[in-house]
């Protein structure tokens, strides 16, 4: 019986942490580990040769840890130039008209955004209202 009990445990611990690797985005698992009620979203465009993707994850998370959590995934702090241009690539709406999930209810503000510019892709990160923010995509 104990045996059974034992074995009925480990398939509950290691089953959730292999559902876990195969539904949750690169992104969510990056965070660090006081990181709670993680949401992820990931949409991919339809075609087998696209790479287009975008990425939206919410957690809560301290605020203190947005700062170590951005230098972890190479992004930085917005300048006051940058606010005032308001680069069109830095938009806090989603990923796709119709099709962004309930949870993802950040603000438009971009004057506290971390941020990384790639080529062709871009990803940031914002705390607000003790919820951590963070968006990616590649076109």
């Amino acid at each position: 019986m104990l045996a059974c009990i034992v074995v009925c445990i480990g398939i509950y611990i290691f089953g959730g942490a292999i559902y876990k690797d195969f539904t949750t985005t690169a992104l969510a698992k990056r965070f660090p580990p006081s990181a709670t009620d993680i949401h992820d979203y990931e949409w991919d465009e339809p075609g087998e040769l696209s790479q287009d993707y975008c990425i939206l994850v919410t957690a809560k998370l301290p605020k203190s840890e947005l700062p170590v959590y951005a230098a972890q995934e190479g992004l930085r702090l917005i300048t006051p130039t940058e606010t005032a241009l308001s680069p069109y690539w830095l938009d806090w709406s989603g990923c796709n008209p119709g099709e962004t999930p309930a949870w993802w209810t950040p603000s438009s503000d971009i004057s506290q955004t971390y941020f990384f510019e790639g080529t062709s892709k871009w990803t940031f990160a914002k705390w607000e209202g003790g919820m951590l923010y963070v968006m990616a995509y590649n076109i």
